[in-house]
């Protein structure tokens, strides 16, 4: 397949070369599009060979490897190749970035080139990328769904279950990353028993999700998802990891060394080349809200992504990230799409309650955002409100220096004297459900409906952390001042809210002075401090029985 548009992404881009499955071909039109689920490998073309060091000629690439590993979410890795005259380079784009062959001189090498094409169309899936772990639904067997997929796994009990994917909830379109994953989905013979399989690419360093949520599970915590199970997952009899299983061994790269290019000297205009990324397979978030801002940013602090494996450079010891999955028991839609002011409320309370138990439980959550906070308005077996996502949770009072303590959450919501360096407590996380609930009211209508975004607070996800910091005190700085915010900025439907907002606002930490450094996560306080989860969730309630906030 050649020079075709790719579908399913924000800004149509033309593609050089794709290899699709046998299956998939079928003659279409002049100028039709190509979906990107159907491609297996990608090739960018450029008739000048000096475009084969051209920083351009890469990052388009990419960003073609970047809209097939977010439409396909089975993928693991992406493969292709770059062909300037008579120069070419395979490429891999895996979680930790692009790597890159030798340059390959098709008119000095040509059995060389013929061997590539050729491994290209004999590969298997799971060799192109695809993840060999997730199944395909027999359709020999009475009702089966070609279009499903399933995973087998044997829990802790030693029971052996079919877990069936209904259907995709996430893929963070991303390449370097955790790159996040998830499925609703059952237990096969039991369609009653709704899961949420989450598949993530962490950092080897950092603890496994699956037994934070095992430990919340067995000490009773309420309200935070319920542990089902967890795995690493395997490929080829090992741990799907990047360094020895996607790319077999490989310890070292080099350093990227860009070469100056006349980009008018290439195939492709320019503008074509710099149009804004914005693809998504999430089925409850539009490309707008994608590319919008109202999903915001994780501020993680950590080391660097390693540089591409291309041209000459100092030799750099790689990073290295594992697949893992988590399926947990519980489902429902973020909090900012609850049907009414009152389902917010009381899933907002219910989210702090789940908190305050995971924090008794010795838990500290430490990323409570937008996207983090769960409801479900027809709950059968699952909580009704409850917390997602302990990836960067850690157990109060372990001291590990192998845990990341640095500034933790999404930009947004965190706390403002965290912004400014203080050690991540109980407190901040309260701080943060406040950032939450003044984020929802300012850019959703009713049901996470008529989305909009104000340009002063698309900055939050940008801002310095001390410049953030201080933005977030100007809000906060007199009672009159947020009021006066709350009447410019609030959407009409949540200025019903601005009086229990301001309530809210006075039991903050940053606002009555209380020291929230006096409660680091090193010890569990008795009493100070703790009271302020009564005192927030007695306002929540509050206003749930106020006849305004029930009124639709």
């Amino acid at each position: 397949m050649q020079k075709k548009s790719i579908g399913e992404s924000l800004a149509t881009r033309e593609l050089g070369v794709g290899f699709v499955s046998g299956a998939d071909v079928k003659r279409g039109p002049e100028n039709s599009t190509c979906s990107c689920a159907r491609l297996m490998a990608l090739g960018e073309l450029r008739r000048n060979p000096m475009a084969d060091e051209a920083q351009e000629t890469r990052l388009a690439l990419a960003r073609n490897a970047q809209d097939m590993l977010a439409a396909q979410s089975t993928r693991r890795f992406a493969l292709g190749f770059t062909l300037c005259g008579s120069l070419m380079r395979v490429w891999l784009f895996d979680r930790l970035g692009g790597v890159a062959s030798e340059q390959i001189n098709v008119n000095t090498e040509p059995l060389q080139f013929i061997k590539v094409i050729l491994g290209f169309l004999w590969m298997s899936e799971e060799d192109l990328g695809f993840d060999s772990s997730i199944k395909r639904l027999d359709l020999t067997v009475e009702g089966a769904d070609g279009k499903k997929r399933y995973i087998d796994v044997e829990r802790l009990d030693g029971s052996k279950k079919c877990i069936v994917l209904d259907q995709g909830i996430l893929r963070s379109p991303c390449i370097v990353g955790r790159a996040t994953t998830c499925w609703k989905a059952h237990v096969k013979d039991d369609p009653e028993t709704i899961l949420v399989v989450k598949d993530s690419w962490q950092e080897v360093k950092r603890d496994e999700e699956g037994d934070m949520l095992l430990l919340a599970t067995r000490k009773g915590v309420v309200n935070v998802a319920r542990h089902y199970h967890h795995e690493t997952v395997q490929v080829r009899g090992m741990n799907d990891d990047v360094r020895a299983c996607v790319r077999r061994g490989l310890v070292k790269a080099t350093a990227l060394k860009p070469a100056q290019y006349d980009s008018e000297s290439a195939s492709r205009a320019p503008s074509e080349r710099l149009r804004k990324r914005g693809t998504s397979t999430n089925p409850s978030t539009s490309a707008e809200e994608e590319d919008s801002g109202l999903h915001p940013r994780k501020k993680i602090c950590s080391a660097p992504p390693a540089p591409t494996d291309v041209a000459t450079g100092p030799q750099i010891e790689l990073r290295n990230r594992v697949h893992r999955r988590v399926i947990v028991q519980d489902y429902g839609k973020a909090i900012y799409k609850a049907s009414s002011r009152q389902a917010l409320l009381a899933c907002l309370e219910g989210c702090i309650k789940g908190h305050q138990s995971l924090y008794e439980a010795g838990i500290l959550h430490r990323d409570i955002s937008i996207n983090n906070l769960m409801i479900n308005e027809e709950a059968k077996q699952s909580w009704p409100h409850f917390l997602i996502d302990l990836d960067h949770a850690i157990e109060i009072g372990r001291n590990d220096a192998s845990i990341e303590r640095a500034n933790i959450g999404t930009r947004p919501f965190m706390a403002i004297e965290l912004l400014k360096g203080e050690e991540h407590s109980f407190l901040h996380d309260l701080e943060s459900f406040f950032w939450v609930l003044f984020w929802i009211c300012i850019h959703y209508g009713k049901s996470g409906k008529d989305s909009r975004r104000l340009s002063r607070y698309d900055k939050w996800n940008f801002h310095d952390d001390l410049i953030l910091a201080y933005s977030k005190q100007n809000v906060l700085y007199s009672a009159l001042d947020f009021i006066a915010v709350a009447e410019r900025d609030f959407m009409p439907y949540y200025k019903p809210l601005i009086p229990y907002m301001s309530r809210l606002r006075a039991l903050l930490p940053y606002v009555v002075q209380l020291p929230a450094k006096a409660f680091s996560d090193t010890e569990v306080p008795e009493n100070p401090g703790v009271e302020l989860y009564s005192q927030i969730i007695e306002v929540l309630r509050e206003a749930q029985r106020d006849p305004e906030v029930q009124a639709e």
